[in-house]
């Protein structure tokens, strides 16, 4: 009894919930059609939200061990490589030559297993800067012990690589002494912050202005001192052209002693003073010129290299700023908008000659590089026939 009752209680109460279940009206079951349709797409998306989610993860981590593994390998190449290069330098002599003949041995061999074109310089560089940055990398835990963090390979061939330098007579790669605290320092603020590889690139730029401006810095003072040295010579040669001067007043005065003496004796002892004086005089003379010779020949090759310092100097300088300027407006620069020739010719017809002045000194300040800027409208002038012979020999000169 109390089993059928029990069933009959159950069949009476799923009776109820298809009656509830059930909407009273058409409208009330397409309602509850479209949630439940709804609720099961939602439930798909999740789920394949999830799906893609979970092989994202596994395609990166694919691809970091992947590169992980190939920067390992070319670090490794890069070091084998100036092993290699060390070597035959030992062997035929330290330089330049030998070096690149080892290198094109070395890219060679590469090119057997090669997929595009390997330079070994590039490998090598890279492959130095490791071994002189890694030390300064950060440390993570991992099983239970402190390890370097591992930086992609591309931070190396194409950032920090830039910060090293090769001293050819024994071979050994070093970070600048000029800039060394300060590159150590840049790269562990970058690497900590875990800056991408561009990122890292700019903050190398910045470090390289910094090492351009500190060799100008001391090329000026080498050059000023060695002005220094040349105007303390050209005094010295001052005084000994003194000096050389009261030497020879007193051989003339010797001489007119020679002539006024009567007596033969007192004239051959004098004329033999005035000999003596004359040859010392004509030594002197001799020693003057080739000291002057000496002194002018140093001081044209202290200007010469001290002009050629300020120039590289200047032309590095140059270059760089105008690298950053093209490369921040190319960065930061959004399209630009077309100028109306039309309505600035009408503007400069209607304005006076030192409003339209104004305006062409407004855009030439606004321009991000104005020397550029006014070099090339002066060529542009020129060559449009609209000057004067007059205004033509002004934008020449």
């Amino acid at each position: 009894m109390g089993t059928v009752c029990e069933l009959s209680v159950a069949v009476q109460g799923t009776e109820q919930d298809v009656e509830q279940a059930t909407p009273a009206t058409p409208e009330a079951a397409v309602v509850q059609a479209a949630d439940e349709a709804a609720k099961a797409e939602e439930e798909a998306k999740a789920q394949l939200q999830e799906e893609a989610n979970s092989v994202l993860k596994d395609a990166a981590k694919a691809f970091r061990k992947g590169e992980s593994e190939y920067g390992k390998g070319m670090l490794q190449a890069g070091g084998l490589s100036w092993e290699y290069t060390l070597l035959r330098m030992r062997l035929t002599g330290m330089g330049r030559k030998t070096m690149e003949v080892a290198y094109a041995a070395l890219e060679g061999e590469f090119a057997k297993w090669a997929s595009s074109k390997v330079r070994v310089d590039v490998l090598v560089r890279a492959s130095m800067a490791h071994r002189l940055f890694s030390p300064f990398l950060p440390t993570v835990k991992a099983k239970g012990k402190d390890v370097p963090v591992d930086l992609a390979y591309g931070h190396w061939r194409d950032a920090w690589c830039q910060l090293i330098e090769l001293n050819l007579a024994d071979g050994t790669w070093a970070i600048p002494a000029l800039v060394a605290d300060e590159a150590v320092a840049e790269f562990k603020r970058a690497t900590e912050a875990g800056m991408s590889r561009e990122e890292s690139v700019e903050v190398v730029k910045t470090v390289q202005r910094k090492l351009a401006q500190a060799q100008a810095d001391i090329a000026r003072e080498e050059a000023e001192d060695k002005a220094r040295e040349a105007q303390e010579a050209k005094q010295e040669h001052l005084e000994a052209k003194v000096e050389l001067n009261d030497r020879t007043e007193e051989c003339h005065r010797a001489e007119a002693a020679v002539l006024a003496a009567r007596d033969d004796a007192e004239r051959a002892e004098r004329t033999a003073k005035a000999k003596a004086a004359q040859e010392a005089l004509l030594a002197a003379q001799r020693a003057e010129k080739e000291a002057q010779a000496k002194k002018d020949a140093e001081e044209r090759e202290a200007a010469r290299k001290a002009a050629d310092a300020k120039k590289a100097a200047d032309r590095e300088a140059r270059r760089q700023d105008r690298e950053a300027q093209r490369e921040a407006k190319a960065v930061n620069a959004g399209p630009i908008e077309p100028v109306q020739g039309a309505g600035l010719k009408a503007m400069a017809k209607q304005g006076t000659a030192k409003d339209v002045a104004g305006m062409m000194v407004e855009l030439l300040a606004g321009a991000d590089a104005p020397d550029d800027v006014l070099e090339a409208f002066l060529c542009m002038a020129k060559a449009s026939g609209s000057l004067c012979k007059g205004s033509i020999v002004s934008v020449a000169l």
